[in-house]
């Protein structure tokens, strides 16, 4: 069995500070990730810092699955908005840097198609700053 640790997103500075208050947005941090030569997989989050003050605001950083239709490669599908495979929420509450292992795999676990899309949503709830330092690796384990 040979793996690979893939570095997804580097460290990015992810904000979501022009939202209004009670609003959340979806923004796509890496398009088309190619899963399909790989049979386990775990998503390695880490949290750098980040402004979150307010009790309700967060920032999810989530994977969900992604596939594309053969008649036109552009068009893309992907699970509906705020489902992921796996997500993890940064609150106000995580003290940084902070390093979470997510398991895409696994007996019971999460069903990882071909292709994948990352993704953050932030939901901002009062009137402070959201945004957050992370960066994301993938640990890739074949057959």
């Amino acid at each position: 069995m040979s793996g690979l640790l893939f570095p997804l997103l580097p460290k990015t500075n992810i904000t979501f500070d022009r939202i209004s208050v009670g609003d959340q947005q979806l923004i796509v941090l890496v398009d088309r990730i190619n899963l399909i030569h790989w049979r386990e997989a775990t998503m390695q989050v880490n949290v750098h810092s980040h402004t979150l003050t307010g009790p309700s605001d967060s920032i999810t950083i989530g994977l969900r699955n992604q596939s594309v239709s053969e008649d036109d490669p552009a068009i893309s599908f992907t699970d509906r908005d705020g489902s992921f495979l796996v997500g993890l929420a940064v609150t106000s509450f995580d003290v940084p840097p902070r390093y979470i292992p997510l398991y895409l795999t696994g007996p019971g676990v999460y069903q990882l198609g071909p292709m994948a899309q990352l993704v953050a949503l932030g939901s901002r709830q009062s009137s402070g700053s959201v945004s957050a330092l992370v960066s994301v690796d993938l640990s890739l384990k074949d057959v």
